[in-house]
């Protein structure tokens, strides 16, 4: 399926499965299936993740109920801004969902060195160092970086998740996100200059 800006067509179809309307439903999950199983396929792949077919079933099914679960909120917030498209944006949750689901399995297999890392003598002395105005100035940077990510396109958003949250190389982030080493170099060093300004700017308030 090709990206392409959201036409009226796509609006309105959006619209009436909010609607709870059945045969909008029917035709948004024809009409999705596809990408949605290869964006499922395509993670794995990149993340040399062994697989069944039940957990490729499980997530195609999870992302559907994502997308259309409290009325259909997802498609509510669906306003196509920055030139996102449909496509683009259901494989950016997608992409969340099945990034998520890898993370939870790999927590799972190495929940007993997580819990030791936690309560490493290393991790309580460095909490226990931090002075309250620097936990304040912490809480005050985590929250400008938290509302200048919301402001950013739901591209610009997964090239962040995948970039600095799953720590993802820079091909891997191209094949994810469907774009050359290029256009996600480019996207990287935008995204990283408009971060260094405004956090000059904080630290020198």
């Amino acid at each position: 399926m090709t990206d392409k800006k959201p036409d009226s067509e796509d609006l309105e179809l959006f619209k009436k499965c909010a609607q709870g309307d059945k045969k909008a439903w029917k035709l948004f999950v024809n009409k999705y299936s596809c990408l949605i199983y290869s964006s499922i396929h395509k993670i794995f792949k990149i993340k040399n993740f062994r697989y069944t077919k039940d957990d490729v079933d499980d997530l195609f099914s999870d992302i559907f109920l994502k997308l259309f679960e409290n009325n259909c909120k997802k498609l509510h917030q669906f306003e196509g801004k920055n030139g996102c498209s449909p496509a683009t944006w259901i494989r950016t949750i997608a992409t969340r969902i099945v990034l998520d689901f890898l993370r939870t399995h790999k927590e799972s297999d190495s929940i007993d060195n997580q819990n030791e890392n936690e309560n490493s003598p290393a991790k309580v002395l460095r909490d226990e160092r931090e002075l309250p105005d620097e936990k304040i100035k912490r809480e005050e940077m985590e929250k400008l970086k938290e509302k200048i990510i919301n402001e950013l396109s739901p591209e610009d958003q997964l090239f962040l998740t995948l970039y600095y949250e799953r720590e993802m190389e820079t091909e891997e982030i191209a094949d994810t996100m469907n774009l050359s080493l290029n256009a996600i170099y480019s996207k990287k060093s935008r995204l990283l200059d408009k971060f260094e300004k405004i956090l000059k700017k904080f630290d020198n308030s």
